[in-house]
């Protein structure tokens, strides 16, 4: 410890003892000169930090197919056609609460303007667009490693072949994700992460949905998705989802959100060509 000496002061704005809304300002050391010259080891800060809950709270559709939500700390992967839309679904209501959300697209396909139809925050997202595969490896543990994420995203369509059957790339992203505390969501056209996937998600497009108002306008399509793999339980069955952008029956944009859980049994309707 350093020899002591007169220490810097700041000011505290604290409740009064008799309770109320009164508040009185005290002239106490600092805080963080007291640290300085404690130099105690390990990870030490005034007061207590609550921890976040073990889930990623979503809302029914979600956690219903999730069986009960994503777990913080680990790694679930989506696959199959309809995955991005079911990822912007999730990073709505994540960024929705302000949560911070990080998204690695590696295909550069991320469309903003998309994302804020789909009611995502784009101020608690960080967008990253890596120039190459080795340096957005490196940018996801960077972000890991910050602790400041709820959710991080890699979409790794397009990755150099072979590279995503490599066991030691995701057990390295999963123990980063683990010490974080943090949400990884992976991306792939077909299961890549093997049995380092805490989850899998696969998706599969059953129908495409076209505007009745305006020629050939384009309104989302329905889709559904089942949970293949789980370490928290078995396998679910398959739910339906209806992704919308744009409102079939008026032709205007949808404010209502991309993701609706249908009310009838999944159909094993598939999309012609």
């Amino acid at each position: 410890m350093h020899p002591r000496t007169s220490l810097p002061v700041e000011r505290l704005d604290l409740p009064l003892p008799s309770g109320g809304t009164a508040r009185r300002t005290l002239e106490v050391p600092s805080r963080r000169a007291i640290l300085r010259e404690l130099e105690l080891p390990g990870t030490v800060r005034w007061g207590a930090i609550p921890e976040p809950p073990p889930f990623l709270p979503l809302s029914a559709p979600l956690a219903e197919l999730l069986e009960g939500g994503i777990l913080r700390g680990r790694v679930w992967e989506i696959v199959g056609p309809g995955r991005t839309s079911f990822l912007y679904a999730v990073l709505a209501e994540v960024t929705g609460r302000g949560e911070f959300a990080a998204l690695l697209d590696f295909p550069h396909a991320f469309d903003p303007p998309s994302a804020v139809r789909a009611g995502i925050e784009l101020a608690t997202l960080l967008w990253v667009r890596p120039p190459s595969w080795r340096e957005g490896l490196r940018c996801a543990e960077q972000i890991l490693s910050t602790r400041g994420f709820a959710l991080v995203t890699l979409d790794v369509e397009g990755a150099p072949p072979g590279r995503l059957q490599m066991p030691s790339l995701w057990a390295r992203l999963a123990r980063a994700a683990l010490r974080s505390a943090t949400a990884l969501a992976v991306l792939t056209p077909r299961r890549s992460v093997g049995s380092f996937a805490a989850l899998v998600v696969e998706m599969e497009r059953t129908a495409t949905v076209w505007c009745t108002h305006g020629p050939g306008l384009f309104g989302g399509f329905d889709a559904r998705g089942r949970l293949v793999r789980s370490k928290l339980g078995p396998p679910g069955r398959w739910r339906d989802f209806a992704f919308r952008w744009v409102d079939a029956e008026v032709g205007r944009a949808s404010h209502a959100g991309c993701l609706s859980l249908r009310s009838r049994p999944a159909s094993g309707r598939r999309a012609a060509g």
